[in-house]
Protein backbone atom coordinates (compact mmCIF):
# COMPACT_ATOMS: atom_id res chain seq x y z
CA UNK A 1 0.00 0.00 0.00
CA UNK A 2 1.45 3.36 -0.69
CA UNK A 3 1.31 6.60 1.48
CA UNK A 4 1.48 9.96 0.25
CA UNK A 5 3.56 12.81 2.99
CA UNK A 6 1.19 13.57 5.87
CA UNK A 7 0.09 17.26 5.70
CA UNK A 8 -0.96 17.95 9.38
CA UNK A 9 -3.83 20.29 9.57
CA UNK A 10 -6.27 21.97 12.17
CA UNK A 11 -9.34 20.92 9.92
CA UNK A 12 -11.04 17.17 10.94
CA UNK A 13 -10.28 14.36 7.89
CA UNK A 14 -12.60 12.28 6.90
CA UNK A 15 -11.58 9.40 4.38
CA UNK A 16 -13.72 8.53 1.61
CA UNK A 17 -13.80 5.28 0.12
CA UNK A 18 -15.84 4.02 -2.71
CA UNK A 19 -15.89 0.37 -4.33
CA UNK A 20 -13.97 0.07 -7.69
CA UNK A 21 -16.70 -1.52 -9.93
CA UNK A 22 -16.75 0.88 -12.62
CA UNK A 23 -17.16 4.34 -11.42
CA UNK A 24 -20.22 4.77 -10.61
CA UNK A 25 -19.21 5.12 -6.60
CA UNK A 26 -16.75 7.34 -7.55
CA UNK A 27 -19.22 9.65 -9.24
CA UNK A 28 -21.93 9.59 -6.87
CA UNK A 29 -19.11 10.53 -4.64
CA UNK A 30 -18.52 13.87 -5.86
CA UNK A 31 -21.84 15.86 -4.62
CA UNK A 32 -20.66 14.35 -1.13
CA UNK A 33 -17.03 15.37 -0.77
CA UNK A 34 -18.44 19.26 -2.30
CA UNK A 35 -20.82 18.79 0.91
CA UNK A 36 -17.91 17.99 3.27
CA UNK A 37 -15.55 20.76 2.18
CA UNK A 38 -18.34 22.89 2.55
CA UNK A 39 -18.61 21.98 6.44
CA UNK A 40 -14.89 22.78 6.37
CA UNK A 41 -13.97 19.37 6.57
CA UNK A 42 -10.77 18.02 4.79
CA UNK A 43 -11.58 15.00 2.35
CA UNK A 44 -8.48 12.50 1.34
CA UNK A 45 -10.12 9.43 -0.73
CA UNK A 46 -8.90 5.45 -0.47
CA UNK A 47 -9.64 4.30 -4.16
CA UNK A 48 -7.60 2.25 -7.03
CA UNK A 49 -7.67 1.99 -10.61
CA UNK A 50 -10.50 4.38 -12.46
CA UNK A 51 -12.01 5.08 -9.62
CA UNK A 52 -8.99 7.28 -8.54
CA UNK A 53 -8.43 8.42 -12.01
CA UNK A 54 -12.28 9.71 -12.23
CA UNK A 55 -11.90 11.56 -8.82
CA UNK A 56 -8.32 12.71 -9.42
CA UNK A 57 -9.81 14.46 -12.41
CA UNK A 58 -12.46 15.67 -10.42
CA UNK A 59 -10.85 17.10 -7.43
CA UNK A 60 -7.44 17.20 -8.13
CA UNK A 61 -6.27 19.55 -5.10
CA UNK A 62 -7.33 16.59 -2.66
CA UNK A 63 -5.21 14.00 -1.05
CA UNK A 64 -5.51 10.31 -2.65
CA UNK A 65 -4.27 7.07 -1.41
CA UNK A 66 -3.96 4.13 -3.38
CA UNK A 67 -5.93 1.48 -1.74
CA UNK A 68 -6.72 -2.12 -2.88
CA UNK A 69 -9.94 -3.57 -4.56
CA UNK A 70 -11.86 -6.39 -5.25
CA UNK A 71 -10.41 -6.76 -8.72
CA UNK A 72 -14.00 -8.82 -9.71
CA UNK A 73 -14.31 -9.14 -13.39
CA UNK A 74 -17.70 -9.78 -15.18
CA UNK A 75 -17.67 -13.22 -16.58
CA UNK A 76 -17.75 -12.60 -20.44
CA UNK A 77 -20.60 -15.76 -20.53
CA UNK A 78 -22.57 -17.36 -17.60
CA UNK A 79 -23.60 -15.80 -14.05
CA UNK A 80 -22.32 -13.62 -12.29
CA UNK A 81 -23.82 -15.00 -8.88
CA UNK A 82 -21.70 -18.54 -9.94
CA UNK A 83 -19.03 -16.52 -10.23
CA UNK A 84 -19.22 -14.41 -7.50
CA UNK A 85 -20.00 -17.64 -5.30
CA UNK A 86 -16.90 -19.15 -6.88
CA UNK A 87 -14.60 -15.88 -5.74
CA UNK A 88 -16.29 -15.77 -2.29
CA UNK A 89 -13.02 -17.06 -0.33
CA UNK A 90 -10.78 -14.33 -2.11
CA UNK A 91 -13.35 -11.73 -1.71
CA UNK A 92 -13.92 -12.25 2.12
CA UNK A 93 -9.95 -12.23 2.30
CA UNK A 94 -9.95 -8.98 0.62
CA UNK A 95 -12.30 -7.41 3.07
CA UNK A 96 -10.20 -8.38 5.77
CA UNK A 97 -7.17 -7.49 4.10
CA UNK A 98 -8.81 -4.06 2.89
CA UNK A 99 -9.87 -3.33 7.11
CA UNK A 100 -6.45 -3.66 8.43
CA UNK A 101 -5.08 -1.45 5.49
CA UNK A 102 -7.67 0.72 6.82
CA UNK A 103 -6.75 0.75 10.23
CA UNK A 104 -3.09 1.91 9.45
CA UNK A 105 -4.24 4.90 7.52
CA UNK A 106 -6.36 6.24 10.26
CA UNK A 107 -3.54 5.92 12.08
CA UNK A 108 -0.94 7.34 10.03
CA UNK A 109 -3.33 10.37 8.12
CA UNK A 110 -5.09 10.94 11.71
CA UNK A 111 -8.48 10.54 9.91
CA UNK A 112 -11.65 11.57 12.10
CA UNK A 113 -14.07 9.48 10.01
CA UNK A 114 -14.79 7.54 7.09
CA UNK A 115 -17.61 6.98 4.81
CA UNK A 116 -17.19 3.87 2.79
CA UNK A 117 -19.26 4.11 -0.41
CA UNK A 118 -20.46 -0.20 -0.68
CA UNK A 119 -16.80 -1.38 0.64
CA UNK A 120 -17.61 -4.10 3.18
CA UNK A 121 -14.42 -3.56 4.72
CA UNK A 122 -13.69 0.30 5.53
CA UNK A 123 -14.99 0.26 8.95
CA UNK A 124 -13.62 0.85 12.22
CA UNK A 125 -14.02 1.16 16.10
CA UNK A 126 -11.64 4.06 16.31
CA UNK A 127 -13.85 6.73 14.45
CA UNK A 128 -17.41 7.05 13.14
CA UNK A 129 -17.92 5.30 9.96
CA UNK A 130 -20.71 5.38 7.64
CA UNK A 131 -21.99 2.99 4.85
CA UNK A 132 -23.29 4.05 1.52
CA UNK A 133 -25.57 1.56 -0.68
CA UNK A 134 -28.84 1.89 -2.65
CA UNK A 135 -29.15 -2.01 -2.38
CA UNK A 136 -29.87 -3.34 1.03
CA UNK A 137 -31.50 -6.26 -0.41
CA UNK A 138 -29.06 -8.17 -2.71
CA UNK A 139 -30.92 -10.05 -5.44
CA UNK A 140 -30.53 -13.13 -6.83
CA UNK A 141 -30.76 -14.83 -10.61
CA UNK A 142 -33.50 -17.19 -11.33
CA UNK A 143 -32.91 -20.41 -9.81
CA UNK A 144 -31.47 -18.85 -7.04
CA UNK A 145 -33.77 -16.76 -5.37
CA UNK A 146 -34.04 -19.08 -2.15
CA UNK A 147 -30.61 -17.60 -1.26
CA UNK A 148 -31.80 -13.84 -1.19
CA UNK A 149 -32.83 -14.14 2.42
CA UNK A 150 -29.35 -15.54 3.49
CA UNK A 151 -27.41 -12.85 1.59
CA UNK A 152 -29.86 -10.13 3.26
CA UNK A 153 -28.66 -11.45 6.38
CA UNK A 154 -25.23 -11.58 5.43
CA UNK A 155 -25.00 -7.93 4.07
CA UNK A 156 -26.57 -6.98 7.07
CA UNK A 157 -24.08 -8.14 9.06
CA UNK A 158 -21.37 -6.14 7.05
CA UNK A 159 -23.41 -3.23 7.47
CA UNK A 160 -24.13 -3.06 11.13
CA UNK A 161 -20.48 -2.72 11.60
CA UNK A 162 -20.85 0.65 10.69
CA UNK A 163 -22.37 3.51 13.27
CA UNK A 164 -24.55 4.63 10.27
CA UNK A 165 -26.02 3.43 6.64
CA UNK A 166 -26.64 6.15 4.23
CA UNK A 167 -29.16 5.07 1.39
CA UNK A 168 -29.03 7.61 -1.88
CA UNK A 169 -32.73 7.36 -2.73
CA UNK A 170 -35.82 9.21 -1.14
CA UNK A 171 -37.90 7.00 1.64
CA UNK A 172 -41.13 7.46 -0.22
CA UNK A 173 -42.43 7.16 -3.67
CA UNK A 174 -41.72 8.12 -6.56
CA UNK A 175 -38.11 6.34 -5.62
CA UNK A 176 -35.48 5.47 -7.97
CA UNK A 177 -33.96 1.99 -5.78
CA UNK A 178 -38.02 0.07 -5.48
CA UNK A 179 -37.52 -3.04 -3.25
CA UNK A 180 -33.37 -2.76 -3.11
CA UNK A 181 -33.77 -0.13 -0.41
CA UNK A 182 -37.22 0.02 1.02
CA UNK A 183 -37.48 -2.84 2.69
CA UNK A 184 -40.61 -3.58 5.27
CA UNK A 185 -38.07 -4.22 8.56
CA UNK A 186 -34.44 -3.47 7.86
CA UNK A 187 -32.95 -3.74 11.03
CA UNK A 188 -30.05 -1.49 10.36
CA UNK A 189 -29.28 2.35 11.49
CA UNK A 190 -30.21 3.73 8.23
CA UNK A 191 -30.77 7.64 6.58
CA UNK A 192 -32.49 7.82 3.36
CA UNK A 193 -30.63 11.07 2.04
CA UNK A 194 -31.95 11.74 -1.10
CA UNK A 195 -30.28 10.86 -4.74
CA UNK A 196 -26.47 11.69 -5.10
CA UNK A 197 -26.16 13.08 -8.53
CA UNK A 198 -23.53 15.09 -9.53
CA UNK A 199 -25.72 16.90 -12.09
CA UNK A 200 -27.93 18.71 -9.01
CA UNK A 201 -30.11 21.89 -9.08
CA UNK A 202 -27.10 24.36 -9.13
CA UNK A 203 -25.30 22.65 -12.47
CA UNK A 204 -26.69 24.97 -15.22
CA UNK A 205 -25.14 23.15 -18.85
CA UNK A 206 -23.81 26.29 -20.54
CA UNK A 207 -24.35 26.33 -24.39
CA UNK A 208 -23.25 22.75 -26.04
CA UNK A 209 -19.69 22.48 -27.80
CA UNK A 210 -21.14 18.93 -28.82
CA UNK A 211 -22.85 17.67 -31.86
CA UNK A 212 -25.01 14.50 -31.43
CA UNK A 213 -28.56 13.04 -31.45
CA UNK A 214 -27.56 9.76 -29.33
CA UNK A 215 -25.38 9.88 -26.10
CA UNK A 216 -23.89 6.24 -25.39
CA UNK A 217 -22.75 6.19 -21.46
CA UNK A 218 -20.38 2.40 -21.74
CA UNK A 219 -19.28 2.01 -17.85
CA UNK A 220 -18.75 -1.18 -15.72
CA UNK A 221 -15.68 -4.09 -15.20
CA UNK A 222 -14.68 -5.82 -18.09
CA UNK A 223 -14.74 -7.68 -20.35
CA UNK A 224 -18.53 -6.64 -20.65
CA UNK A 225 -17.65 -3.19 -20.78
CA UNK A 226 -15.90 -3.77 -23.88
CA UNK A 227 -18.08 -5.91 -25.28
CA UNK A 228 -20.81 -3.38 -24.72
CA UNK A 229 -18.80 -0.35 -26.66
CA UNK A 230 -18.19 -2.83 -29.51
CA UNK A 231 -21.81 -3.78 -30.03
CA UNK A 232 -22.56 0.10 -30.14
CA UNK A 233 -19.78 1.08 -32.69
CA UNK A 234 -20.86 -1.71 -34.90
CA UNK A 235 -24.72 -0.85 -34.88
CA UNK A 236 -24.13 2.85 -34.80
CA UNK A 237 -22.12 3.20 -38.15
CA UNK A 238 -25.08 1.42 -39.77
CA UNK A 239 -27.41 4.24 -38.33
CA UNK A 240 -27.78 8.20 -39.94
CA UNK A 241 -27.77 9.60 -36.40
CA UNK A 242 -24.52 11.27 -34.96
CA UNK A 243 -23.41 9.52 -31.49
CA UNK A 244 -21.15 10.39 -28.62
CA UNK A 245 -19.68 7.26 -27.35
CA UNK A 246 -18.11 7.71 -23.52
CA UNK A 247 -16.17 4.68 -22.56
CA UNK A 248 -16.03 5.10 -19.19
CA UNK A 249 -11.85 5.15 -18.94
CA UNK A 250 -11.13 8.36 -16.90
CA UNK A 251 -7.68 6.96 -16.93
CA UNK A 252 -7.20 7.85 -20.48
CA UNK A 253 -7.22 10.82 -22.31
CA UNK A 254 -8.90 10.30 -25.53
CA UNK A 255 -10.99 12.09 -27.96
CA UNK A 256 -11.35 10.73 -31.29
CA UNK A 257 -13.95 10.72 -34.51
CA UNK A 258 -14.16 6.85 -35.48
CA UNK A 259 -16.35 7.19 -37.93
CA UNK A 260 -18.15 9.89 -39.55
CA UNK A 261 -21.05 9.89 -37.42
CA UNK A 262 -19.10 8.46 -34.69
CA UNK A 263 -17.19 10.76 -31.50
CA UNK A 264 -15.52 8.89 -29.00
CA UNK A 265 -14.40 10.49 -25.82
CA UNK A 266 -12.40 8.34 -23.12
CA UNK A 267 -14.32 10.87 -20.32
CA UNK A 268 -15.75 14.03 -19.36
CA UNK A 269 -15.78 16.44 -17.02
CA UNK A 270 -18.98 16.96 -14.93
CA UNK A 271 -19.80 20.48 -16.52
CA UNK A 272 -19.20 19.15 -20.37
CA UNK A 273 -21.17 15.95 -19.50
CA UNK A 274 -23.84 18.11 -18.77
CA UNK A 275 -24.08 19.28 -21.99
CA UNK A 276 -23.47 16.57 -23.64
CA UNK A 277 -26.17 14.95 -21.58
CA UNK A 278 -28.48 17.65 -21.97
CA UNK A 279 -28.28 18.08 -26.03
CA UNK A 280 -28.77 14.02 -26.51
CA UNK A 281 -32.60 13.22 -27.58
CA UNK A 282 -31.89 10.07 -26.23
CA UNK A 283 -28.70 7.74 -23.63
CA UNK A 284 -28.24 4.53 -24.30
CA UNK A 285 -26.55 3.01 -20.97
CA UNK A 286 -26.57 0.42 -18.60
CA UNK A 287 -28.93 0.96 -15.60
CA UNK A 288 -26.43 1.02 -12.83
CA UNK A 289 -27.74 3.21 -10.20
CA UNK A 290 -25.27 5.96 -10.30
CA UNK A 291 -26.00 6.26 -13.81
CA UNK A 292 -29.83 6.45 -13.27
CA UNK A 293 -29.50 9.23 -10.41
CA UNK A 294 -27.96 10.96 -13.21
CA UNK A 295 -30.75 10.56 -15.67
CA UNK A 296 -33.52 11.39 -13.40
CA UNK A 297 -31.35 14.74 -12.62
CA UNK A 298 -32.35 15.65 -16.34
CA UNK A 299 -35.45 13.92 -16.59
CA UNK A 300 -33.88 12.07 -19.73
CA UNK A 301 -35.20 9.12 -22.17
CA UNK A 302 -32.76 6.29 -21.86
CA UNK A 303 -32.43 2.83 -23.43
CA UNK A 304 -31.57 0.82 -20.93
CA UNK A 305 -29.00 -2.54 -21.81
CA UNK A 306 -28.36 -4.22 -18.27
CA UNK A 307 -24.85 -5.79 -18.05
CA UNK A 308 -25.57 -9.80 -18.50
CA UNK A 309 -25.57 -11.67 -15.39
CA UNK A 310 -25.63 -8.54 -13.46
CA UNK A 311 -29.29 -9.27 -11.27
CA UNK A 312 -29.10 -5.49 -9.43
CA UNK A 313 -29.03 -3.75 -12.86
CA UNK A 314 -31.54 -6.24 -14.47
CA UNK A 315 -34.01 -5.54 -11.39
CA UNK A 316 -33.84 -2.17 -11.76
CA UNK A 317 -34.32 -1.73 -15.53
CA UNK A 318 -37.47 -3.83 -15.01
CA UNK A 319 -38.72 -1.82 -12.29
CA UNK A 320 -38.33 1.45 -14.17
CA UNK A 321 -39.73 -0.51 -16.99
CA UNK A 322 -42.56 -1.70 -15.34
CA UNK A 323 -43.10 1.94 -14.53
CA UNK A 324 -42.76 3.19 -18.24
CA UNK A 325 -39.90 5.15 -17.61
CA UNK A 326 -37.43 3.45 -19.56
CA UNK A 327 -37.29 0.81 -22.67
CA UNK A 328 -35.11 -1.92 -21.78
CA UNK A 329 -33.22 -4.37 -24.33
CA UNK A 330 -31.02 -7.45 -23.58
CA UNK A 331 -27.27 -6.60 -24.95
CA UNK A 332 -27.61 -10.13 -26.49
CA UNK A 333 -30.30 -9.22 -28.88
CA UNK A 334 -29.86 -5.52 -29.06
CA UNK A 335 -30.85 -3.68 -32.23
CA UNK A 336 -30.52 -0.13 -31.98
CA UNK A 337 -32.52 0.47 -34.76
CA UNK A 338 -35.97 -0.52 -33.33
CA UNK A 339 -34.76 -0.49 -29.77
CA UNK A 340 -34.57 3.12 -30.38
CA UNK A 341 -37.74 3.83 -31.64
CA UNK A 342 -39.46 2.02 -29.09
CA UNK A 343 -37.34 3.48 -26.20
CA UNK A 344 -38.48 7.44 -27.41
CA UNK A 345 -42.00 6.29 -26.72
CA UNK A 346 -41.40 5.72 -23.11
CA UNK A 347 -41.52 8.97 -20.75
CA UNK A 348 -38.36 8.82 -19.09
CA UNK A 349 -38.29 9.93 -15.44
CA UNK A 350 -37.39 13.54 -13.39
CA UNK A 351 -36.82 13.65 -9.64
CA UNK A 352 -36.50 16.67 -8.04
CA UNK A 353 -33.24 17.26 -6.04
CA UNK A 354 -33.73 18.11 -2.58
CA UNK A 355 -30.31 17.73 0.10
CA UNK A 356 -32.97 18.05 2.99
CA UNK A 357 -32.12 14.18 3.71
CA UNK A 358 -28.00 14.56 3.06
CA UNK A 359 -28.22 17.69 5.33
CA UNK A 360 -29.65 15.83 8.09
CA UNK A 361 -27.37 13.00 7.70
CA UNK A 362 -24.38 14.83 7.75
CA UNK A 363 -25.68 16.61 10.87
CA UNK A 364 -26.05 13.41 13.02
CA UNK A 365 -21.91 12.67 11.23
CA UNK A 366 -21.20 15.89 12.68
CA UNK A 367 -22.48 14.58 16.00
CA UNK A 368 -20.76 11.51 15.95
CA UNK A 369 -17.85 12.77 15.23
CA UNK A 370 -17.81 15.29 17.98
CA UNK A 371 -19.03 12.65 20.53
CA UNK A 372 -15.96 10.95 19.33
CA UNK A 373 -13.29 13.79 19.67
Amino acid sequence: MLFKAIVLQSKKKILICPLDWGIGHATRCVPLINKLRARNFEVLVAAGGRTLAYLENEFPDIKYIQFRGYSVKYPQKGNMMLKMMVSAPRILNNIYEENLDLQKIIKAYKISAVISDNRFGCWSKQVPSIYISHQISVKAPAGFRFLEGFLFRLHSRFINKYDQCWIPDYKNTPNLSGGLSHLKTPKINHFFIGPLSRFNENLRPAKSTFSHELLAIVSGPEPQRSIFENILIEQLNSLPLKALILSGKPEENTDRQIQKNIRICSNLPTTDLAQAINQAEIVVCRPGYSTLMDLAAFGKKALLVPTPGQTEQEYLANFHAAQKRFYVAKQSGLNLKDDLSKALSYQGFRLHYDTAGLETALDSFQLLIEKQS
